[in-house]
């Protein structure tokens, strides 16, 4: 089972709406129409499925981008808020760089989890306060 997340961008050929579920069949073992049904599923069960879409729709990276890049391995010792990958205090960008998940992946689960009891601000907030900022890289030193 291979899941290539580091590389996961939406499809540019297997496209319904946005080339989402493409996207992730491309880069994952399961076929674009499992997710597809997935998805509807989940938007008919309570609508998780419809907040999630819309989550990937706005934060995955086309196919044509090149966006940041993930680790390669998990290195939680070493981890660190990025200097480069900000949106908000560099959470999502340093779990991004030291992680082999993508930082915008990260993001749609932390937003996605603000609608499961808080836990996803909650746990947002704890990373922001414990995890040390990246020092910044002086260019030509």
């Amino acid at each position: 089972m291979n899941w290539n997340m580091q590389q996961l961008r939406k499809s540019s050929t297997d496209r319904q709406l946005d080339g989402i579920c493409g996207g992730l069949g491309e880069h994952t073992p399961v076929p674009a129409l499992v997710w597809r049904v997935a998805f509807v599923v989940l938007a008919v069960c309570g609508g998780a499925g419809l907040l999630v879409y819309a989550l990937l729709w706005w934060l995955m990276p086309s196919a044509d981008s090149s966006g940041a890049t993930a680790g390669s391995e998990w290195n939680l010792h070493a981890l660190r808020r990025s200097d480069t990958d900000r949106q908000i205090e560099g959470v999502c960008g340093g779990l991004g760089e030291y992680t082999p998940v993508p930082s915008w992946l990260w993001r749609v689960a932390f937003v996605a989890t603000v609608f499961v009891g808080g836990a996803g601000l909650l746990a947002y907030v704890l990373l922001w306060l414990f995890v040390p900022k990246a020092e910044a890289t002086i260019l030509g030193a």
